[in-house]
C-alpha cells in the first residue's frame, strides 16, 4: 500500500489529471471529461487517505470503469499518458484500481502489485455513477 500512496498517487500526482474517459461494463465509452474543475473534483473523491485494501465477494457484476491520463513527462509532447483504471462494481461500493505499470518509473513490478481492492464510501459511488450524466 506504501507503493500506492508514495509512489503513485501523490497528490501532486492525482491534481495533475488531464482527461477522464467513463466506459461501461462492455467498453463503450460513455464520456470523455477534460473540465479542470471536474477533474479536481474527481481527484478529491478518490484520494487514497481512507483506502483500505478488501477482498471481494463472489458474484460482482463490473460497472463503470473510469480511465485516467495525464500529459505526458515528454517534452515537447502533447500526447497523454494513461495513470490507472478505477472500475465499479454494481450495486455495491467496491471498486478495482488498476495502476499502469509504466508510472512507477525504475521498479518492475507484476500488474498483480499494481492493483488493488478497495470500498468507497456511499457518496463517492454516488458521484461517479453520477459523473457521466
Amino acid at each position: 500500500v506504501m507503493l500506492f500512496s508514495g509512489c503513485v498517487y501523490a497528490k501532486n500526482d492525482i491534481q495533475q489529471f488531464t482527461k477522464l474517459e467513463v466506459s461501461d461494463a462492455e467498453n463503450n465509452l460513455i464520456a470523455t471529461i477534460e473540465d479542470e474543475s471536474t477533474l479536481s473534483d474527481f481527484a478529491d473523491k478518490i484520494s487514497l487517505q481512507d483506502w483500505k485494501s478488501v477482498e471481494f465477494p463472489q458474484g460482482l457484476k463490473q460497472g463503470n470503469s473510469y480511465t485516467v491520463y495525464k500529459d505526458s513527462a515528454a517534452k515537447n509532447s502533447n500526447d497523454l499518458e494513461k495513470i490507472m483504471t478505477v472500475t465499479t462494481y454494481l450495486d455495491s461500493n467496491y471498486v478495482n484500481i488498476q495502476v499502469v505499470p509504466d508510472v512507477v518509473k525504475n521498479l518492475k513490478l507484476s500488474e498483480d502489485m499494481l492493483s488493488f481492492n478497495t470500498e468507497f464510501p456511499d457518496d463517492t459511488i454516488e458521484y461517479l455513477n453520477n459523473i457521466s450524466e
